[in-house]
């Protein structure tokens, strides 16, 4: 596997956060999905709300549930 080197963000439009929920509603259960729902609901005017996943690992976790999403969404 190749090894990639960078910094990911995400701006959490609320678009994206209802994705989000959405996405975590139909594929999470247990403590996973009252954490993630809870993260994504906490800022509920998101106006720059910068997800940086350098940042935190709860922050890492939240952008690869929105890419999850975006494919789920998509595919």
């Amino acid at each position: 596997m190749r090894e990639f080197k960078g910094h990911v963000s995400v701006v959490l439009t609320p678009e994206l956060r209802q994705l989000a929920v959405d996405h975590t509603y139909a594929t999470e259960d247990g403590e996973d999905r009252d954490d993630l729902l809870r993260w994504f609901q906490e800022q509920e005017t998101p106006n720059g709300y910068v997800l940086d996943a350098a940042n935190s690992e709860a922050d890492a976790h939240m952008i690869v549930v929105i890419a999850r999403a975006l494919l789920w969404k998509y595919e």
